[in-house]
C-alpha cells in the first residue's frame, strides 16, 4: 500500500462515520412538541369553571349555563360597542323565584368607563352566556381578562355570577330578640366584601345603639341606616344595611328584601332588622345638665352640686377648680367658654348615651392640645378673675369602653362680680 493511500484513509473513515450517523438520524422517529392551548381557550375554560362553581355553590343544579365565544378583543375591536353589550345585558338572579330581572339605574356610563373599558385589553375574551334557571332562560355577556381565576369577579365581569347576596337570617332563632348583630356581606363565591355590625343598649334609663357597615373588598362600599326608640320598657333599634360593588344603582323588590339604593354599585338591602334590650326607658325626662360621675367630675371651691355647679365670687378672689376621674391613664380635657352653661332647653346637646354637653363647641377653648394628656390623679387649678366675667367649664375623659367613647362631668359656672 502506498504512502498516499495511507494518508487518505482516515478521512474516508470519518466520512463513512458521518454517513452512518445521518442514516440513523433519518431512521429515528420524529419528536413532536405538543401544541399549547390557544389563549382564548384558556379564558373560556376559566369562565366555564367560574360559572360552574358559582352555580353549584348557590343553586344546587337548578342553574345551568352554556357559553360561546362572542369576540376576542383586538386592536380593531369596537370596544365601546362591546362594553355597552355587556352593560345592557347585566342581570340579577332573584333567589326567591326563577327570574332574571335586569339591573337599571344611574351610573351606567361610569361603569362602562371605569370598569369595562380598562379591561377590554387586547387578548381579552367576550363570551355569550345562555343561562337556564329551572326553565327560565336569559342571555348575558361576560368579559374575561387575561390572568383571570375562578371566583375573581374583578377579572371576570359577568352579570349573574357578579351578583352579590347577603345571608337571609336577620333575627335570632327561636323567637328571641337579640341586642347585637354581626354579619358579613358576601359575593356568590362566599368572599366577604363588607362587615355589618349593630347593637342596642340601655344606659342610665336611656336607649343607645348604633349600626355600622365597614368596607372590606376593593371596589365595594357599604352603608348602614338605623334608628333607636323606646317602647314598653324596651329599647329597640331598627337597622338596614346596603352593600354595593361596581354597578349602577338598583331599584328592585323581592320577598323579605328591598333593593333601593342610589349611587354607584349593585346592592342587596335588608329593611326589617330589629334589635332589642329590656330597659326602664321613657319614664325619666332627660336631665337638663350632666351630673358628676366617678369617671369625670369637677368642683369649684368644694361645691359639687347635684347638677350644675354654679358659684359667685368677687372680682380678685382666688377660685379653686378641682377635676377628678377614676380613669387613670386615659386622655382628658377641660373645655371653657364664656357665658352660662347650656341646658338641654337652651342648646345643650344630648349624646347617644344620654350625656349632656353644656358647652357651645364653636366657642369653646381647650386647656390642652387635643385629645389631652393622660390623667394621673386629682388636678387642681387656681383662678383669680381680675374683671367681671361669667365662664363655664366641663371636663371630658376619653373612655373607649363606653358607647359615647368619653365621659363628661357636670358643668361648672363661675360668675365674678
Amino acid at each position: 500500500m502506498s504512502i498516499q493511500a495511507l494518508a487518505i484513509r482516515p478521512s474516508v473513515r470519518v466520512f463513512s462515520l458521518c454517513l452512518m450517523i445521518g442514516a440513523l438520524a433519518l431512521s429515528a422517529p420524529a419528536q413532536i412538541t405538543p401544541a399549547r392551548p390557544l389563549p382564548h381557550t384558556v379564558l373560556m375554560n376559566t369562565l366555564n369553571a367560574h360559572i360552574n362553581t358559582f352555580a353549584s355553590l348557590n343553586y344546587s343544579g337548578t342553574l345551568t349555563a352554556t357559553t360561546s365565544i362572542h369576540e376576542i378583543v383586538t386592536t380593531q375591536s369596537n370596544k365601546p360597542v362591546l362594553a355597552s353589550l355587556i352593560a345592557d345585558n347585566w342581570h340579577v338572579i332573584d333567589p326567591y323565584g326563577a327570574t332574571f330581572p335586569a339591573i337599571t339605574g344611574i351610573g351606567k356610563a361610569n361603569f362602562i368607563a371605569s370598569e369595562l373599558m380598562p379591561r377590554l385589553v387586547t387578548g381579552a375574551l367576550v363570551a355569550r352566556v345562555d343561562w337556564d334557571l329551572s326553565g327560565t332562560t336569559m342571555t348575558d355577556y361576560a368579559l374575561v381578562t387575561p390572568g383571570a381565576t375562578v371566583g375573581d369577579t374583578d377579572a371576570i365581569q359577568e352579570g349573574v355570577t357578579g351578583w352579590f347576596t347577603v345571608p337571609t337570617s336577620y333575627s335570632a332563632d327561636g323567637g328571641g330578640c337579640p341586642s347585637t348583630f354581626s354579619e358579613s356581606f358576601k359575593n356568590g363565591f362566599g368572599s366577604v366584601v363588607a362587615n355589618y355590625n349593630a347593637y342596642v343598649a340601655c344606659f342610665n334609663g336611656n336607649c343607645v345603639g348604633s349600626a355600622s357597615a365597614n368596607d372590606a373588598g376593593p371596589g365595594c362600599s357599604a352603608q348602614a341606616e338605623y334608628s333607636v326608640r323606646c317602647a314598653n320598657n324596651t329599647c329597640l333599634l331598627d337597622y338596614a344595611f346596603v352593600g354595593s360593588c361596581g354597578f349602577p344603582s338598583v331599584s328592585f323588590d323581592s320577598s323579605n328584601f328591598s333593593f333601593s339604593v342610589s349611587g354607584f354599585g349593585w346592592s342587596y338591602f335588608n329593611a326589617s332588622g330589629t334589635l332589642c334590650k329590656t330597659c326602664n326607658c321613657g319614664t325619666t325626662p332627660v336631665a337638663q345638665y350632666q351630673i358628676n360621675q366617678s369617671s369625670a367630675s369637677l368642683s369649684i371651691d368644694g361645691t359639687i352640686g347635684s347638677s350644675i355647679i354654679a358659684v359667685t365670687r368677687p372680682v380678685g378672689q382666688a377660685v379653686t377648680w378641682v377635676f377628678d376621674s377614676d380613669l387613670m391613664g386615659n386622655p382628658w380635657q377641660v373645655g371653657v367658654m364664656d357665658g352660662n352653661a347650656l341646658t338641654t332647653l337652651t342648646g345643650g346637646n344630648v349624646t347617644g348615651e344620654g350625656q349632656v354637653v353644656s358647652l357651645s363647641l364653636a366657642s369653646t377653648a381647650w386647656a390642652y392640645p387635643w385629645p389631652g394628656p393622660a390623667f394621673t390623679g386629682q388636678t387642681t387649678f387656681v383662678h383669680t378673675p381680675h374683671a367681671p366675667m361669667t365662664v363655664t367649664a366641663q371636663m371630658i375623659v376619653m373612655d373607649p369602653i363606653r358607647p359615647d367613647g368619653f365621659a363628661l362631668s357636670a358643668p361648672g359656672t363661675l360668675m365674678a362680680q
